[in-house]
């Protein structure tokens, strides 16, 4: 019988990637640009659960 070895990355290695992507994305920058692609990527939670009351 043949083992398969496949390799699935780890919760902490997709995460990592995650952060690096996001990190090379916004390196220069400036606090408007950042405002609007924050605004344009999908969230987890509808920005009303964010908000205060």
């Amino acid at each position: 019988m043949k083992t398969i070895n496949k390799k699935e990355k780890s919760v902490n290695e997709r995460l990592r990637e995650i952060r690096d992507e996001i990190s090379v994305d916004i390196k220069d920058m400036d606090h408007k640009q950042l405002k609007k692609y924050l605004k344009s990527k999908k969230s987890l939670f509808p920005a009303s659960v964010w908000e205060k009351k």
